[in-house]
């Protein structure tokens, strides 16, 4: 019998290695082909540094890495080249760690995803049905809509846990890596706790981009909703730590699955599929930094994107949660999730790179032509807001518009069907959606239409519980224009 087991366990190791050996022969025969198209990407997006890492395995297999990029400088003032031990805030992805935080809180019992925000946050200025499930998947009016919002009272996190630990958020999270994830290599992003690495010149410096790269400094801070530091692999590492949990536990409520069930994102995590696989995917943007995070969890796949501009995440609009919109995740899954399969992301490609010429277009008036062309070639049968409007589209056709009047180039000319943006029905949970309002109602204004401007922005005035938004400072000063 243990001559059996002996022979079977020799077996499962080398069937192991051979498919892990075809799947690296798979993946590094292309390698500069692949590196090609990342150094196309940051030229185009204007991105100083860039580190890029592919993860497999780490669960029920050795975790390796079949591809890996590191490209450009740190900082363009001081220079240093980018590296697998270069820091990179990553914003918003800090907070699948709050969330794993919180969770734990849950499972022990000292508060439930029911209560009501204001059980903790008493001073919370929005009605008590509000829970902290909703907030933890970024629900705009708690579980009266399932519109996904994205704005900061996901820091309402913050306050819940200082309540509960009687600690200062900073101190929970430090000893939460610490403990749970073993990771030295990620890390607060304070003053002291930087320091080592700003002394050994591994922190790339954030970069914007206003008609040439400019280097800019960010305050220290620590919150739920971002503050965290940290290199590729210690992301990676992080992930085959969740996808333990994951797998092992059976804890899938913990880890992966939403808070609210109806809801785009929780725990972090938006949830999407990329080529029939389910994926969870996280994303930061902060001025001068862009990160992004995806985990392929039936595949024990990762991929791992830091950068010191914010222009992948921006122009990409990733706040929307539609991952295809990026051209690192159409990458990713043009090379390591379709395999042999057929994998047409040709308007995939395109709708990203559409994306990215809007974000430009503000720079050049041939930038400008470039971006509506892009439009029109995607819809040649002529633009129907009806049948293609969506949030990505209306941001794109908004900012053509604002650029148009702020540089006096001839404005779009879209079809009139576009009055079914605000008007149809079909639209019924966009209409409660801040920012679906605003880019209507901008529109509409820049078109001179100033009874449908002043609906839109009325709207975004009448939603319950709507948070002081930039949106709604914007409605305001539009209304308070027309009175």
């Amino acid at each position: 019998m243990i001559l059996v087991e002996s022979h079977l366990h020799r077996v499962i190791i080398f069937v192991c290695i051979v498919g892990f050996a075809t799947f690296i022969h798979a993946n590094s025969g292309n390698a500069s082909v692949k590196k090609a198209v990342l150094e196309d990407i940051q030229t185009r997006y204007k991105v100083p540094g860039m580190s890029v890492l592919v993860a497999s395995g780490g669960v029920t297999k050795p975790i390796i890495y079949p591809f890996s990029y590191y490209n450009g400088v740190r900082s363009n003032d001081t220079g240093g080249r980018v590296d697998a031990n270069t820091y990179f805030p990553i914003a918003s992805v800090s907070k699948v760690f709050a969330s794993h935080l919180l969770m734990e809180l849950v499972n022990s019992g000292k508060l439930s995803l029911n209560d009501p925000v204001k059980k903790w946050v008493p001073s919370a200025q929005f009605i008590k049905e509000v829970s902290v499930a909703d907030v933890l998947s970024h629900q705009l009016i708690g579980r009266q809509s399932d519109t996904f919002f994205y704005d900061q009272r996901f820091n309402l996190i913050t306050a819940i846990i200082e309540r509960i630990t009687q600690q200062k958020y900073e101190e929970s999270i430090v000893k939460k890596l610490q403990a749970q994830f073993s990771s030295s290599e990620m890390i607060a992003y304070t003053a002291s706790s930087t320091a080592q690495v700003r002394r050994a010149g591994q922190l790339a410096s954030g970069h914007i981009y206003d008609g040439e790269l400019q280097v800019i400094e960010h305050d220290f801070g620590v919150s739920a909703s971002a503050g965290l530091i940290a290199t590729p692999a210690s992301l990676v590492n992080a992930g085959v730590k969740l996808m333990n949990l994951f797998v092992a536990q059976g804890d899938k409520a913990h880890v992966f699955d939403s808070a609210n069930n109806n809801a785009m994102y929780s725990n972090g995590f938006f949830r999407h599929k990329l080529h029939d696989k389910d994926v969870l995917w996280s994303y930061g943007q902060y001025d001068g930094y862009a990160s992004l995070w995806i985990i392929v969890p039936e595949e024990e796949l990762q991929l791992v994107m830091l950068s010191n501009n914010n222009i992948l995440s921006d122009a990409s609009r990733l706040i929307f949660g539609d991952l295809t919109r990026s051209p690192l995740a159409n990458w990713f899954t043009q090379h390591f999730i379709c395999h042999k399969a057929e994998c047409d992301l040709t308007r995939s490609n395109a709708l990203a790179d559409v994306h990215r010429k809007v974000y430009f277009s503000r720079y050049s008036k041939s930038a400008y032509t470039d971006a509506i062309n892009g439009i029109t070639a995607l819809y040649p049968s002529k633009l129907s807001w009806e049948r293609d409007g969506d949030l990505n589209l209306l941001h794109l056709s908004n900012y053509l518009f604002t650029v148009s009047h702020h540089l006096a180039y001839s404005p779009p000319h879209w079809s009139e069907s576009e009055d079914a943006l605000l008007l149809n029905d079909s639209h019924a949970v966009m209409l409660k959606n801040p920012y679906w309002l605003y880019y209507a109602g901008n529109v509409y204004d820049r078109r001179g239409d100033k009874v449908k401007a002043n609906k839109a922005f009325t709207a975004i005035l009448n939603i319950v519980d709507m948070p002081n938004h930039w949106t709604v400072n914007e409605a305001q000063v539009f209304l308070n224009k027309e009175k």
